[in-house]
């Protein structure tokens, strides 16, 4: 799972009933994990800013799945598609 909310210098991790019990890697895009591979992995992206629409078009070349969760839509994204 990739957090990508908060503003640029101030990651934010939401409160997700769960999250902390969640076997999978878990990062801010703010703080990539440098080891994060994925290749083949299903991948959830919280967010909708400007990383988010940086991160999830380059992962979803190789990932098996990537979902994108997003409170608001972003002004440049449109249906979903970053422009």
């Amino acid at each position: 799972m990739i957090l990508a909310v908060g503003a640029l210098s101030e990651p934010l991790l939401p409160s997700i009933e769960g999250l902390g019990s969640f076997a999978g890697p878990v990062f801010h895009s703010a703080r990539w994990d440098p080891a994060f591979e994925p290749r083949g992995r299903r991948v959830a992206v919280i967010g909708s800013g400007a990383s988010a629409a940086q991160v999830i078009p380059a992962i979803q070349l190789v990932a098996r799945q990537v979902v994108s969760f997003s409170g608001r839509r972003p002004g440049w994204c449109r249906d979903g598609i970053a422009r």
